[in-house]
């Protein structure tokens, strides 16, 4: 017989996750609005090549660093 007091536990516990990535999103896109200069009541258009150009500082970041650290093949394999 499932036990219904550890699922609705587990899924308090998922929703609470939910709140605190939902938060820390609101604080990226303020800090994203903040960047660029956007005030929430007056929203000015982001260009889709601005979004681009920071994804792609962001992914060659990661890159530069996970090849400094010489971890790329553990972390390939799951051991890192």
């Amino acid at each position: 017989m499932p036990n219904f007091g550890l699922q609705v536990a587990a899924l308090k516990d998922d929703a609470g996750e939910r709140d605190g990535l939902n938060e820390r999103a609101g604080a990226n896109a303020q800090a994203f609005a903040r960047i660029f200069k956007l005030r929430s009541t007056r929203l000015r258009r982001v260009h889709n090549s601005d979004i681009v150009c920071l994804c792609n500082i962001q992914a060659a970041v990661a890159i530069a660093v996970t090849v400094a650290l010489g971890r790329g093949d553990q972390w390939a394999e799951g051991s890192g």
